[in-house]
């Protein structure tokens, strides 16, 4: 694909002027790909952006929930282990690590993730419920 083109999935569109060869483009195509559900799909191109940029933590969070919609859920504690030891800017992270522990039955691990996206996070909703239940906190 040419730069200064468009990536395309399934009719969904987003303009890009990144190389292919470029990290940013495999990770676009990943969240175009993530947005039609086809998860597989996603993974692989967050997969291949991670090849040319191993250190591209947006895709490396992308590629966590593209395995943790898969239910690959140790490749996405993998993925997202990763991130905690590098970047606490994915406070979301640490909710889908939680999630993911709790699949695996490690109700130990999944709490103490639950309760460190507690202490990142801001605000109220499904998220913080739930992290709340996985920690082990009373509901307020």
């Amino acid at each position: 694909m040419a730069t200064g083109s468009a990536v395309s999935k399934d009719g969904c569109f987003i303009a890009t002027d990144l190389d292919p060869n470029n990290a940013a483009y495999y990770n676009s195509l990943g969240i175009l790909e993530f947005q039609v559900k086809q998860y597989a799909d996603a993974a692989e191109s967050f997969q291949r952006a991670l090849i040319l940029r191993p250190r591209h933590m947006q895709a490396r969070f992308n590629l966590g929930l593209a395995l943790y919609q898969q239910s690959d859920f140790e490749g996405a504690v993998k993925e997202f282990t990763a991130l905690e030891s590098k970047d606490t800017d994915f406070v979301n992270a640490y909710f889908f690590l939680a999630q993911s522990q709790a699949q695996l039955g490690h109700a130990d691990l999944a709490a103490r993730a639950a309760a460190h996206f507690l202490s990142l996070h801001q605000g109220e909703g499904g998220m913080t419920t739930r992290a709340r239940e996985l920690a082990g906190a009373a509901s307020p």
